[in-house]
């Protein structure tokens, strides 16, 4: 967390009617956190407790994450022009592949004083799409806190069973389905695994999985947790991490399993492949077999997997700690501030 000397942090978060995951961490922690319950379409008694809220703790500053409250910063921006604001990036298929969302985030970017994206990968398509926005996006890259994530040890023999794990939302865009038929032809070559994944959905997405489950008779081989407040009591139960996904901004779920030392196995998308090129192994989405061999390899012992793993964590140490993307941050709120008094003026 960023310490108390350095700035007042007030944390807003909408769509909620009780502390849960990130707000609720927070709040422990000792900050300041409001959540609202906003209804459905754009909420005008949403911008009118915001307003209320910048006048009673004097905010100079509104750091704003991915594309929905972005309307609601603005807003607050032409109610009160003194303000800073501040925008990362963190995923891209909410609103790219929209005109009009692509027009709007344009346009907002005016009122921004800096916008940020989680990735050179996230900043590339941005720049490609929002051809008109207001300069170029900053890379601050995700981080972990490393003490949280020391190493953890290994349940067994990679030989002898393979334990895989997966942390992610249950969603068309994790592609879970591939790891699930991955796992059904495992089972169909007798290696002995199980899978356990930490993440909600929507009702209908986690039915959908669990109804492939058990299509593929894998309902003794396969655990579904759940959300997990802490990752870490679901890292622990496995070896191998796999992530899927059809499309990333900076995972934080691949940081995490990084940093506890786990044989990370990402899919084949640019924001995998930067993340660490000497620490992941990489498979390929377009073949469907690809995941599976590339178990069968690990589990045969071809990779040095203690060098993946070392490699994994020193890219932690070096590139993705939780006080560098927090030094950064700082930076920014800085300059931000010191460019509109110097504008001002």
């Amino acid at each position: 967390m960023v310490p108390d000397s350095a700035l007042q942090q007030t944390f807003f978060a909408y769509e909620m009617s009780d502390f849960s995951g990130a707000a609720r961490e927070i709040k422990q922690a000792g900050k300041d956190v409001r959540i609202y319950k906003k209804e459905s379409g754009y909420d005008f008694e949403l911008v009118k407790e915001l307003s209320r809220v910048i006048k009673e703790k004097q905010i100079e500053i509104i750091h704003t994450h991915d594309f929905g409250p972005v309307e609601y910063a603005v807003a607050l921006k032409i109610l009160h022009p003194r303000l800073v604001l501040v925008h990362t990036q963190h995923t891209l298929h909410h609103f790219v592949t929209n005109k009009k969302y692509v027009l709007f985030f344009q346009a907002a970017s005016y009122f921004y004083h800096n916008v940020i994206a989680v990735s050179e990968h996230v900043k590339n398509i941005i720049s490609a799409k929002c051809k008109f926005m207001r300069g170029t996006p900053t890379v601050i890259h995700n981080g972990v806190d490393v003490k949280r994530y020391l190493r953890l040890p290994d349940k067994v023999n990679l030989s002898a069973k393979l334990n895989l794990v997966s942390i992610s939302r249950i969603s068309k865009e994790k592609n879970l389905e591939h790891i699930v038929q991955t796992c059904f032809k495992l089972k169909e070559r007798n290696i002995d695994f199980h899978l356990h994944h930490a993440g909600a959905g929507t009702q209908k997405e986690v039915e959908s999985l669990v109804r492939l489950i058990d299509k593929c008779g894998l309902t003794q081989n396969v655990t579904l947790h759940g959300h997990k407040d802490d990752v870490r009591d679901v890292l622990k139960l496995g070896d191998i991490f796999i992530s899927s996904s059809l499309t990333e901004g900076h995972p934080i779920a691949v940081l995490e399993a990084m940093a506890s030392g786990k044989l990370c196995l990402c899919s084949q998308i640019p924001a995998h492949e930067k993340i660490s090129p000497r620490g992941l192994i990489i498979f390929k989405l377009d073949d469907s077999e690809h995941l599976l061999e590339t178990l069968l390899a690990v589990k045969a012992g071809r990779y040095n997997l203690e060098m993946k793993r070392e490699n994994a964590r020193k890219d932690i140490d070096e590139k993705y700690t939780l006080a560098q993307m927090i030094n950064r941050y700082l930076d920014v709120y800085s300059a931000s501030k010191r460019n509109y008094e110097y504008n001002r003026t």
